[in-house]
């Protein structure tokens, strides 16, 4: 009996001991796959807040019944996932979301025709620098998974970040473009200029042929 009482207080110990690694690797699980496709495109790191946990926590658990994704209201920007067998894990959330980096089009701040791709615009939206994630079990088995952002991203009218390297290739695009509008422009020039010189050379043979 001693031994079963001082096998739980460990077991209780453990538990105090690890919860903050674990508190540490959940975040980590959020907070890493964001910052890193944050950096692909040159925006400022995020941080962990408190505040959006709860709120994210709040809201998941009132989706435990029908585990809909169902946009909450609120201040702040969302991400939401619902996780089957093998895929419910946060870092799937967040590298599903990411996924859709693929059907953004920078240049002209749209997604590819017949896509989605504002759950990727959130993970990177440049003043969106604070997040707070939760993941809760609904009652099909599946999992809801919710992150919070503040500020609120996906702002119409808005984009995400600067498409530096899109903005590049356009400034060579257009260069190369008015070459070739300079190029075309010196050529009709030239053959007009041919053009007169001929009619003048016919002119002069046909006074002489006449004289």
């Amino acid at each position: 009996m001693g031994f079963s009482k001082l096998a739980f207080s460990l077991a209780i110990v453990s538990v105090i001991c690890l919860s903050p690694n674990h508190v540490a690797e959940a975040q980590n699980e959020y907070l890493g796959p964001h910052n890193a496709a944050r950096a692909a495109v040159r925006v400022p790191r995020m941080s962990w807040n408190q505040t959006l946990v709860n709120f994210a926590r709040r809201y998941a658990s009132q989706r435990v019944r029908d585990c809909r994704p169902i946009p909450p209201s609120g201040p702040y920007g969302w991400n939401i996932y619902i996780g089957t067998r093998g895929r419910d894990t946060p870092s799937a959330a967040v590298a599903s979301w990411v996924r859709e980096k693929q059907f953004y089009r920078c240049p002209s701040n749209t997604c590819a025709a017949g896509r989605t791709c504002s759950h990727y615009t959130q993970v990177v939206w440049s003043t969106s620098m604070q997040l707070g994630c939760a993941r809760v079990r609904c009652n099909n088995g599946n999992y809801f998974i919710m992150c919070s952002y503040y500020r609120r991203g996906n702002v119409r009218g808005q984009r995400p970040y600067r498409c530096i390297r899109e903005e590049a290739m356009e400034a060579v695009e257009g260069a190369m473009e008015e070459l070739v509008e300079v190029d075309v422009e010196e050529a009709v020039e030239q053959t007009v200029e041919m053009a007169e010189e001929e009619v003048v050379d016919v002119e002069e043979n046909v006074i002489a042929q006449v004289v």
